[in-house]
């Protein structure tokens, strides 16, 4: 009846079968990811334009440019740019994605990497759960119920982010932690370190998770050096080195500075933490504190996100691009999470009876899965209140014109259309000083011939004296141009 179990190769295609699930499921989220991502991008409904922007422009003018930029992302600390090679982060992971960007330099490749690195975690999560369980029916239900998270939506959905693409690095160096596995721990924590700074100090905790299985203290000993001491030097020397000669010797002491913040109220704190608990995470909390020590990684970044600057009721406003300051907080969570749905998956199985397990383990995911559904929708209700940044009418006529502009014209537009104009090198906004153009609004240098504006900005006086025109209106938005000599535009 069981010769089948015998057969030579059989467990071999079950787990090439297993992967195969795992791949095509993450195959089917990527895909769905990039066709959504390019539809909120062509409607103007992107994370934040003016940080899409900036990336592509960064790209652009390293590929084809002079290496200057003109959109500059500004912090309390400092503001990038001119150079490509001053700025506020410390993110080799550009250097490695260049070569991509340069065969087909648009903004949407952009938006195509993050969706094919973020949904990465289906395959890093799979890995996880079979490494810690040993069943591929336990990794396979867990699979199912990563996309109901409530996080996960918004974070798949907010454009390009160095922070949310070190999500599947950070389960990958858990697992590879885990089981001492040094290219699994070393592939994940240099992914980490490659997308941003922030993540040094995950790698500096992970020796609070424990191995896997019994080891000499030797051996725990070499392993917590290595990642403290590799953390602490990434952070310390090698980011705050770097914005010290970039930035200038106070722009250290600004960047720690601003981690302290405004001192919310207890009630304040623990409602936000609520809400990063019950509808960032959902379900997955009760399995996590299964593996408190892996869980104990992610509380630091609950508290710092709980001030109420990032809280996740923002989500429904247009600030809601700063959900990928959650990324650390939801890997570290997922991770504990899925050890934690690992090691109640194996206790169910050994000491409930032999015909109950199944029921129990079914109840189990079934009650996981209308958890998450319920702050799944939640957060698709939060998301909804998201205003329209461009009305429908606006979209294909702004479009339309923006396919007009060339690469060596100057452009001024207001931040939500920024994002299809960065193909060049000079793209200015308005809304904030640090943004203006030389001579911004009354003596605008020539080569600024474009100016995609709200809707009565200005007096037309301003714009009419320095040669504009006005070739289109909207309901919410007007572009000028000004004409060069002897042009039949």
């Amino acid at each position: 009846m069981n010769e089948h179990l015998t057969i030579p190769g059989y467990d071999r295609t079950k787990r090439i079968g297993f992967w195969l699930l795992v791949w095509a499921a993450y195959l089917v989220l990527t895909a769905f990811s990039v066709d959504a991502a390019f539809r909120r991008y062509h409607e103007f409904g992107t994370g934040w334009s003016w940080d899409l922007a900036y990336y592509n422009q960064w790209f652009w003018t390293l590929g084809y440019g002079d290496g200057t930029i003109s959109v500059r992302p500004i912090a309390s600390y400092a503001i990038e740019g001119p150079s490509v090679w001053k700025a506020n982060y410390l993110s080799p992971f550009r250097l490695m994605i260049f070569p991509v960007h340069y065969l087909r330099p648009d903004p949407t490749t952009l938006l195509a990497i993050d969706c094919v690195f973020f949904w990465m975690l289906i395959p890093a999560a799979a890995k996880l759960v079979l490494d810690e369980s040993g069943s591929r029916i336990a990794a396979l239900a867990a699979l199912v119920l990563i996309p109901l998270t409530p996080l996960v939506m918004p974070l798949a959905a907010n454009d390009f982010r160095e922070m949310q693409v070190a999500v599947p690095f950070a389960l990958i160096a858990v697992a590879g932690w885990r089981q001492r596995h040094r290219g699994w721990a070393g592939l994940g924590i240099g992914g980490m370190l490659a997308c941003r700074q922030e993540w040094a100090v995950v790698v500096a905790m992970l020796p609070l998770i424990p191995a896997r299985t019994s080891e000499r203290p030797e051996t725990t000993l070499r392993w917590t050096r290595a990642a403290v001491y590799l953390g602490i030097f990434w952070f310390a020397f090698a980011f705050l080195g770097y914005l010290r000669i970039t930035c200038g010797p106070s722009s250290t002491s600004a960047y720690l500075k601003q981690f302290g913040g405004e001192k919310p109220r207890l009630r304040e704190t623990l409602t936000t933490a609520w809400d990063f608990l019950w509808i960032g995470m959902s379900a997955w909390i009760f399995p996590a504190l299964l593996a408190p020590r892996v869980a104990l990684v992610g509380l630091p970044w609950v508290w710092s996100l709980a001030s109420g600057k990032w809280a996740i009721r923002f989500i429904g406003a247009e600030q809601w691009h700063h959900v990928r300051y959650c990324a650390p907080y939801f890997a570290l969570f997922l991770a504990a999470g899925l050890i934690g749905w690992s090691r109640l998956w194996n206790g169910i199985r050994t000491r409930t009876n032999a015909k109950a397990a199944p029921f129990v383990l079914g109840l189990l995911w079934i009650v996981m899965a209308v958890w998450l559904v319920g702050g799944h929708q939640r957060m698709i209700a939060l998301m909804g209140g998201i205003p329209d940044p461009v009305p429908a009418e606006d979209v294909e006529p702004l479009w339309r014109i923006m396919a007009e502009v060339r690469p060596e014209d100057g452009v001024v537009a207001y931040y939500d259309l920024t994002a299809p104009l960065s193909n060049r090198q000079r793209l200015f906004s308005y809304v904030l000083n640090v943004n203006h153009p030389k001579g911004w609004p009354s003596a605008l240098e020539p080569d600024i011939r474009y100016l995609f504006l709200e809707k009565g900005l200005k007096p037309v006086e301003i714009w009419e004296s320095q040669n504009f025109r006005k070739i289109w209106s909207g309901r919410a938005y007007e572009v000028w141009r000004r004409d060069l000599p002897n042009s039949r535009d």
